[in-house]
């Protein structure tokens, strides 16, 4: 009788060719959890940007799946290089989540699947999979920082509308004045919903249509297009609507339903009408060697490096908060006039001292600490104006100083009223005046155990006249109060 050793002398046993590479998916979720958790809190908001996180994600798993068995083609170099990358993005990750830097960590995910696919596969493979693999960029905070230019664009876009249709109305920036009411063009307005699921629409047919970049460019342009539309034409029925039923139709409170059925009655047909290319079946990797179980127990292990520094990480020590040293010259107050009302920290932590000085000036520092890991050291600000009351018409860099500020003045929608504002942010030791620029100083305050974050704002009313000269009071009191908060322990 005649037998075949080699049938059944295989040395390792090898990870079945469509089912194994799941593990990542699924092992994602649960080795970091704090930003799924993070981001399962907007996916389940249903009237917010996310609300179709789950299911793109659901999608997207699902497409992983049908993408399968993926052909390897890693060669052993590549294999080190790519674990390399995989171990870097994983404790990136873990350096982001606990300064609750969102945006960066969700980054940091979609590159530890990238390289882990790469550490699997091989960099061409993962190369090929792109399209596949950017599909949950779609689910992430960065559509967010396009509020404020969405809602800027309509303003301006709607604003224009109206204007043409020679309807009474004063335009302000956002706010829109009828001689029946006031409609402001508010953060709820700016189609970021719609904007995202369009755009999520149009990769999603590229993709299912096997477009390259050229093809994706195009299908998405018109799909925020299309999204941007729909958005202007609900905001501009809406106008029409106040204006012909004097602010009493009940569509001026709930127009949500309104808008959905819009943006489907513009986006569908061309969704419809898309072009539809015939897609070349991928090479077959059914029948090529796939990775070993211990190859994918590697990839594992790799992306547990980033949890492992979280979690062994020590938590901030938490300090009393100070009230900050401010000269003798400013005077503690309750309370600061309606008019001249100060910034805010949305964040249950935060304290808040108020002050004020000579002409007239009135000062807030508004402060925060990172008291556990996973929070941030730079709170969520927001808008520090009422964007529904006040607009910046004059911005001025103020000169001398030191908290490098920035200075401007806010003019009231609709009125004559004025206000001269200084404003910084202290991280740590660290000033800056910009937002972005305050969460990236988070990293470097935290490494020097500097857990204090404060919003600084001066203001004083002025006149058309002297709103030069009342910034130059503010940058006096300023660089007074910057050299007397250098006594403050700022950890």
């Amino acid at each position: 009788m005649e037998v075949n050793i080699t049938a059944c002398s295989e040395p390792q046993k090898r990870a079945p060719a469509g089912v194994a590479p799941l593990a990542l998916l699924l092992a994602m979720p649960v080795f970091f959890a704090p930003t799924f958790l993070s981001l399962g809190d907007k996916w389940s908001q249903w009237t917010e940007g996310l609300s179709h996180g789950y299911l793109l994600i659901a999608i997207f798993s699902y497409l992983f799946y049908k993408a399968l068995p993926f052909n390897p083609q890693a060669t052993q170099g590549q294999r080190y290089l790519a674990a390399l990358c995989l171990v870097l993005s994983a404790g990136l990750w873990a350096v982001f989540a606990l300064l609750d830097i969102n945006l960066l960590a969700e980054f940091a995910l979609i590159a530890c699947l990238a390289f882990a696919v790469a550490f699997l596969f091989g960099f061409a493979t993962a190369w090929h999979q792109r399209f596949l693999l950017l599909m949950p960029v779609f689910a992430i905070t960065l559509w967010e920082h396009f509020n404020g230019l969405l809602v800027t664009l309509s303003g301006l876009v709607v604003g224009e509308m109206v204007r043409l249709i020679g309807i009474p109305a004063v335009i302000d920036g956002s706010s829109i004045f009828i001689p029946f009411g006031h409609i402001v063009i508010a953060d709820g307005c700016s189609g970021l919903r719609y904007f995202i699921i369009a755009l999520a629409m149009g990769y999603l047919i590229s993709y299912l249509n096997g477009y390259k970049e050229r093809g994706f460019i195009a299908i998405m342009a018109v799909a925020a297009l299309l999204a941007l539309i729909s958005n202007w034409l609900r905001i501009f029925i809406l106008i029409l609507v106040g204006y012909f039923t004097e602010m009493q139709s009940s569509l001026m409170q709930e127009h949500d339903m309104f808008g959905w059925l819009l943006f489907g009655a513009v986006c569908l047909p061309a969704m419809y009408m898309a072009p539809v290319a015939k897609r070349q079946p991928p090479a077959s990797a059914a029948q090529a060697p796939q990775p070993h179980y211990a190859l994918y127990s590697a990839a594992l292990l790799l992306l547990a490096t980033g949890p492992a520094i979280y979690w062994l990480s020590p938590s901030p020590t938490h300090n009393a908060a100070l009230e900050p040293v401010v000269p003798v010259n400013f005077i503690p107050v309750a309370d600061v006039p309606a008019h001249l009302a100060p910034s805010k920290i949305a964040e249950p932590a935060s304290r808040q001292f108020l002050y004020q000085a000579t002409h007239g000036v009135y000062i807030s520092i508004s402060t925060n600490q990172r008291t556990a890991k996973g929070q941030k050291l730079t709170p969520y600000l927001g808008s520090l104006n009422d964007t529904e009351v006040w607009e910046i018409s004059g911005t001025q860099a103020p000169e001398a100083l030191p908290a490098a500020g920035s200075a401007f003045i806010l003019r009231q929608k609709g009125g004559q009223s004025k206000i001269a504002q200084l404003q910084w942010l202290q991280v740590g030791e660290f000033a800056t005046a910009s937002h972005t620029k305050a969460k990236l100083l988070q990293l470097p305050s935290t490494l020097l155990g500097q857990n204090y974050f404060a919003v600084i704002t001066l203001r004083m009313r002025c006149s058309q006249a002297n709103c030069t000269n009342a910034l130059g009071t503010l940058t006096q009191h300023a660089n007074e109060l910057a050299i007397t908060l250098k006594g403050t322990q700022w950890n």
